[in-house]
């Protein structure tokens, strides 16, 4: 019996090593590319193209591990998440332009526009048919001349391409922007400079005083407060004593770092009158 288990064995990594030999042996075999136009989705068409890429024979020990029977997929209520990784001998591998332009005619069959890389409604630029991303992986054995990629794809269910949470789920993995993203962006950026301004406008109204002896001055950094009064300057400097450091909505409660009142020497510039 046990001759037997061994001799099976034997027969069968010289199945494998004979397989192995066969598809490196000779002219490469140039893999045969799944047509977009076939595929029920993204997801599906990116894990067909990862199959067909998959060259089992750069070593027999590669095809002793276990090919993944399917793609690692996420499906929430809005939305479908696939990712795909493989790898391949470089003889069989696609480009990846390949591939993305692929993706790009997918977007055209729904009646999309690709803007690399989201598939976008025509006439609307918040209904984001899908998402697909391929880029270059790192093969399990670059020495053996091996390439890889890995594919990522994010479509919605039928109906849900402009639901809370098909645009939530681009937002947190892909960082897209709608139209009332990038509106709410503008505006924010425009108040703060805004903001900047008149605090600099204030600063040099201030300056002034902040440069007289006996004014209270402040200085705030993040959600702490120093406050202090102006001892005399000296040039361009001013010499204060700091009477606290306190948390700006309880002055009350110091940081550990603060020993009590001390005189140091600042430029008035990074002072102000304390409100």
């Amino acid at each position: 019996m046990q001759v037997f288990r061994f001799t099976g064995v034997i027969a069968i990594v010289s199945t494998l090593v004979s397989a192995s030999g066969c598809a490196t042996a000779g002219k490469a075999v140039q893999p045969s590319r799944p047509d977009p136009r076939s595929a029920r989705t993204v997801g599906e068409y990116a894990h067909q193209l990862s199959r067909s890429v998959m060259a089992p024979g750069i070593a027999f020990w590669d095809m002793l591990i276990p090919v993944p029977a399917g793609p690692d997929n996420q499906t929430t209520e809005d939305a479908v998440t696939t990712f795909d990784i493989t790898w391949g001998q470089k003889a069989r591998a696609f480009s990846l332009q390949r591939v993305r332009s692929d993706f790009e005619v997918m977007c055209g069959l729904r009646g999309g526009v690709w803007s690399d890389p989201y598939c976008r409604g025509n006439n609307d630029v918040d209904r984001v048919l899908f998402y697909a991303v391929v880029e270059p992986s790192e093969g399990k054995h670059p020495d053996y001349d091996e390439v890889g990629f890995k594919t990522l794809v994010i479509e919605p269910k039928p109906g849900h391409e402009t639901s809370p949470g098909y645009i939530a789920l681009l937002r947190q993995k892909t960082g897209l922007r709608t139209k009332d993203d990038v509106a709410a962006a503008n505006a924010r950026q425009r108040r703060q400079e805004a903001e900047a301004r008149a605090d600099a406008a204030r600063a040099a109204a201030e300056l002034p005083e902040v440069r007289t002896v006996g004014s209270k001055i402040c200085q705030t950094q993040g959600e702490w407060v120093t406050t202090g009064y102006v001892e005399q300057i000296v040039g361009e400097r001013i010499e204060i004593r700091i009477d606290n450091v306190g948390f700006v909505r309880n002055p009350n409660l110091h940081p550990g770092s603060f020993a009590g009142p001390h005189i140091i020497w600042d430029s008035p510039n990074h002072w102000h009158l304390c409100r």
